[in-house]
This record gives structure tokens, sequence and C-alpha cells, in this order.
């Protein structure tokens, strides 16, 4: 198992632990304040914190790539079909890389990664929209813990090369979503009321 950064355990800021030698032969766990927050916490939370967000982050990018294989490659009409009708140039981000493409994911679903970590009832969950039985778009639906009071964050990806990929962030709810989501879960039956 690789270990992780340790982090704050509040805000998930990665922090610098030095441990002093007296500390290391005494078994002390020194105090780590956190540049961003300002509390102090145990190096010892810090860690155990680091560990279990990289353990989520590791997870949701793995599923991300699963996700992201299995996407077909479109053009650029078919890109903007799929993702809807209405984007423009400015509504859409393009990364011309999968790693840049999932560190946008993880820095966009961030507070979601930060609550499963604390255990919280916090959820990311990716599905396709599918068209004629195949792939066409991935749906990204994260929602936070209800103590946060943050909404739900979708983003719909589309790839348009090997490792090129579009994501748009639809205003609102988009009905396709939820579709994709219940597909995924219960499969076609949800779609004819069965």
């Amino acid at each position: 198992m690789a270990e992780h950064s340790p982090r704050c355990p509040s805000c998930a800021t990665t922090l610098r632990v030095t441990i002093g030698t007296i500390q290391k032969l005494l078994g002390l766990s020194p105090k780590v304040k956190c540049p961003t927050c300002g509390r102090t916490t145990d190096a010892r939370a810090a860690q155990n914190m680091g560990d279990a967000y990289g353990r989520w982050c590791e997870h949701f990018a793995i599923d991300l790539q699963k996700h992201a294989d299995g996407l077909p490659m479109l053009s650029d009409l078919e890109m903007r079909k799929g993702l809807g009708t209405r984007i423009t140039d400015e509504d859409i981000k393009i990364f011309p890389t999968f790693e840049g493409l999932s560190n946008y994911c993880l820095r966009f679903y961030r507070i979601a990664l930060v609550e499963r970590a604390h255990g919280r009832d916090a959820q990311i969950e990716l599905a396709h929209i599918l068209e004629s039985g195949h792939a066409i778009i991935m749906v990204i639906n994260g929602r936070a813990s209800a103590e946060s009071g943050q909404a739900h964050r979708n983003l719909l990806v589309a790839r348009v090369g090997k490792h090129q990929y579009v994501v748009y962030q639809p205003p609102g709810d988009d009905p396709r979503i939820k579709e994709a989501i219940a597909v995924k879960h219960y499969g076609s039956k949800a779609l004819n009321g069965g």
C-alpha cells in the first residue's frame, strides 16, 4: 500500500510534518498547523486523513479511467450533439491527456472526496449515456453530504481523440444524467417502468 502525504483533517490541504529526534525516541506525535485553515492537528490524525483521502482519490481515478476507456471517439458534430445542443466553445474544457481530465475531475469533486475520507454520506457516480445500446458520453454525478450544503455537481465527458477529452458542466438538471444513473443501477427496466 502506497503511503500518502499527511493532510489536514478539516480541509485536506497537504501538510509538512517534521518529527524531531527526541519526539521519535519518546514516541510523541508532533502538532502541525494547517497553512490554509489555521487549525492545529496531530501528525497521526493528519496521516490518517492523508491515507483515507488518497485511497478515495485513487478509487475515483481508477473508476474514471475504466469509464473513459469505454467511450468511443466522436467527431465534433457527434460530440456537440451528445453533450447538448446549446453548447458553445466557451462552455467546454478540452483536455489533451487523460491525466489532465483526471486532475480536473479530482479538483472539481474535491469536497465530495474530502467528505468520503471523513466517512460521511457523499457520492460520486459514473455512468454512460447510451445511444442505440452503446456508450457515447460519460456522466459524472457527484454530491456531498447534507452537512456541507453543496448541491449536486454534474459533468459530461466526451472523447474526441485517442487520449483527448471534452468536459461540459450542464446548467441545472439534465434528465439524461438521472436516466444514465438509473440505467446503471437498474438496467433498461428503469426506462420502461418495469
